[in-house]
């Protein structure tokens, strides 16, 4: 009979065993289900990551490509995973690199690189697998492990379109450099404190400096003294409104003064661009124009045009003042008569001159409002 107990309590023991053994076990694979069902759905997770990098994204091994992203197959024209994972990267390159490096070896050269260093970064020529077409991108190689074996993650982006964009870059700066170089009229680039940033032969020329001395000076530096104040007044205003067309009297390296019409504009917050023309000979033009229309050309006083337009001022101004006006003529005895017979041929307007200058010292130096005039002599 105790036999008979001792062995059902065995057997019970070891049912009981059983039992918590296939608990653990069933723990186990639950457990191994939910790490499974979690590795999954990272998997997943990486695999959508992964695929919506815009980016071809791949990775290699010392047997070449094993994995890649959706975007390398659309950047390198390959139509399936299965097609590119059979490529290399020197057939995903031309024969040779722009500097006429055999692709294969510098590619070797470039993975090695990034082994060595953990990542490096470089520009390479590629070439798509369907029309053979070459494209430039920008590379990252970086290596790491995974499952415990050294790969490489490389990241390859297509920059056909940022070469473009500095080649026509290129190309305008080439122009403009050229049209500051050819340009007839003198160009300045200045800063928003007034310093010269650059400036074309034209504007040496103009101003007898340098263009290293220029790019020295500042606007003021540049003005005549009478002229400052209005011109760094023009300058705010450039500033604030961002165009300005006006005329300024400036210097030259010799002290020399002269005037110049100046169109600006601004390029950005900070960068203005002028164009300057000598106008000295047009302004002098325009005075001596002026000054032939109401003066005498003999004696140089006011003529009878402008005496009468400041006799009208004079006569409206004395009327709304309560006050009066004096006008006194002035007649050379047979002046006709000498002028006619000798003024042009010995040079006598001198004495003209010289009555001139006295009538102006006793009269009209000391009266307020005086204007001299010569009527001509008919």
């Amino acid at each position: 009979m105790s036999d008979q107990s001792n062995t059902h309590h065995k057997q019970v023991k070891e049912i009981t065993a059983l039992e918590e053994r296939i608990r653990q076990l069933e723990a186990i694979e639950a457990e191994y289900l939910r790490a499974e069902k979690a590795l999954a759905h990272s998997e997943k997770k990486f695999r959508k990551l992964f695929n919506a990098v815009t980016d071809a994204v791949m990775l290699l091994d010392e047997n070449g490509f094993f994995d890649c992203n959706k975007a390398a197959l659309s950047i390198f024209g390959c139509r399936t995973r299965e097609e590119f994972l059979l490529k290399s990267p020197a057939d995903l390159s031309p024969v040779e690199q722009p500097d006429g490096t055999d692709s294969q070896v510098l590619a070797n050269r470039m993975i090695s690189t990034a082994v060595e260093k953990g990542s490096f970064h470089f520009e390479w020529m590629h070439k798509r697998n369907d029309t053979g077409e070459t494209f430039p991108a920008d590379v990252l190689l970086t290596a790491m492990e995974l499952d415990g074996k050294p790969i490489v993650h490389a990241v390859v982006r297509d920059i056909t379109e940022r070469h473009k964009v500095e080649k026509a870059l290129r190309e305008s700066e080439a122009k403009f450099k050229t049209y500051m170089e050819k340009a007839p009229l003198g160009i300045f680039v200045a800063d928003n404190t007034g310093r010269y940033l650059e400036v074309n032969p034209a504007a040496c020329r103009m101003t007898g400096y340098t263009k290293e001395e220029l790019l020295n000076l500042t606007i003021p530096d540049f003005l005549a003294p009478e002229f400052l104040d209005k011109g760094m007044a023009l300058f705010k205003n450039l500033k604030t409104e961002g165009y300005e067309n006006s005329d300024y009297i400036v210097r030259k390296k010799n002290g020399e003064k002269f005037w110049i019409n100046l169109v600006a504009a601004s390029i950005t917050d900070n960068r203005f661009i002028g164009f300057c023309q000598d106008i000295t000979e047009s302004k002098q033009a325009k005075a001596k124009i002026r000054q032939m229309a109401y003066h005498d050309s003999l004696t140089g006083l006011p003529n009878r045009k402008l005496f009468s337009d400041r006799a009208d001022i004079a006569l409206a101004q004395a009327e709304r003042n309560q006050k009066n006006v004096a006008f006194i003529m002035l007649d050379l005895d047979n002046f006709k008569d000498v002028y006619d017979t000798f003024l042009l041929y010995i040079g006598g307007s001198f004495r003209l001159f010289e009555r001139r200058g006295r009538l102006r010292m006793n009269v009209c130096d000391f009266r307020r409002g005086c204007i001299m005039a010569r009527k001509k002599m008919k």
